[in-house]
């Protein structure tokens, strides 16, 4: 999906290894201070992060920690509720 194609299942692992990195605190905050990267937590969990689309990087990029530790409430809230597919070996919730 590297040129920015719309969703797969490739797309759907790489963020549901992203979602998965960020239900941890310091995680989130490495990728605030810039201490790590998108791409970085993606391929640390064994997945491309060109599988997602330029415009899902750039938002999750562009996320505070704030927002960041919503999304992670909200994934591990609707995963624990049955609210998910898994991808990957990860979860990741659905609408």
């Amino acid at each position: 999906m590297s040129n920015g194609e719309a969703y797969n299942e490739e797309g759907a692992a790489a963020l549901a290894v992203f979602a998965a990195a960020i239900a941890d605190p310091s995680t989130r905050s490495k990728l605030v201070h810039g201490e790590t990267t998108v791409a970085q937590i993606i391929q640390n969990g064994g997945r491309d992060p060109n599988d997602l689309p330029p415009a899902v990087r750039h938002f999750l990029r562009d996320l505070s920690l704030d927002e960041l530790r919503f999304l992670s409430r909200t994934q591990s809230t609707l995963t624990a509720q049955g609210f998910a597919d898994s991808h990957g070996g990860h979860s990741l919730f659905k609408f």
